[in-house]
């Protein structure tokens, strides 16, 4: 999509956006207030720094969106997430949006507006169980600059206090620790000879991201490190480097 493409989407999905947040916040003011309380207790929590890489507590998640600019209104679709090393306990949501879901979305997710429409969560609602699920722990993603933005984005268009989480990019640790590899998830598949699941559905992007952070996590053991404090801070630093 064309940024001038983009932007007429943009305008022409604000008016339904606003009319569809008022009219759910009036309707539902306690479930509003919740949210906001819950990305607060969220932000005050802590992981534990001081964890070895493969003990520490890392929820991995993954959206599907309707494109890829939030900030020009693109909106989550779906959200899936589990536990590092706790594959059965897992989380799913289809995400009501105002957006129409391109057909292209569709069809690279299986994700059409009827779905939305008739099984998926308004954001805030949404929100409240993902951050109860994930309370304590670091987030996890491949990118995470791409999913944690959309949750920043869509807390900020929600009158949500902004999410601050501690994230672990499953994407810079393996440009990390494996500097010649393909950091793409679907190099790392290959790299770690994995087998080949269904993309572009969150909760199986969520899945097989944590079966990689599994195996990136042994590897920062394997070199060393011997706090997931240590692996988050050089990853980030990792990240820095290829903005230059």
């Amino acid at each position: 999509m064309t940024w001038f493409h983009a932007l007429r989407s943009t305008a022409a999905s604000v008016k339904p956006f606003l009319k569809h947040r008022n009219d759910w916040a009036r309707a539902n003011p306690e479930t509003m207030q919740e949210a906001k309380n819950s990305v607060i207790r969220f932000n005050q929590v802590l992981p534990d720094f001081t964890t070895t890489p493969s003990s520490a507590d890392i929820v991995v998640f993954d959206v599907e969106t309707t494109g890829f600019y939030p900030f020009l209104g693109d909106d989550i679709i779906s959200i899936g997430a589990v536990p590092i090393r706790q594959p059965n306990h897992q989380f799913y949501e289809l995400v009501q949006t105002a957006r129409t879901i391109p057909k292209s979305i569709t069809g690279l997710t299986g994700i059409d507006n009827e779905q939305i429409k008739t099984n998926g969560m308004v954001f805030p609602e949404m929100l409240i169980k993902f951050l109860r699920f994930s309370q304590g722990s670091f987030l996890s993603a491949h990118p995470a600059s791409f999913d944690v933005r959309f949750l920043q984005v869509l807390c900020r268009r929600w009158r949500l206090p902004v999410l601050r989480p501690y994230v672990l990019d499953s994407f810079h640790a393996a440009r990390l620790l494996y500097p010649d590899a393909d950091a793409s998830l679907d190099g790392l598949i290959q790299h770690f000879h994995m087998p080949v699941i269904r993309r572009h559905h969150a909760l199986n992007d969520a899945v097989i991201t944590a079966e990689v952070l599994e195996k990136l996590l042994d590897q920062a053991e394997v070199k060393g490190c011997n706090s997931i404090g240590t692996l988050v801070h050089e990853s980030m630093i990792k990240k820095k480097r290829r903005r230059r």
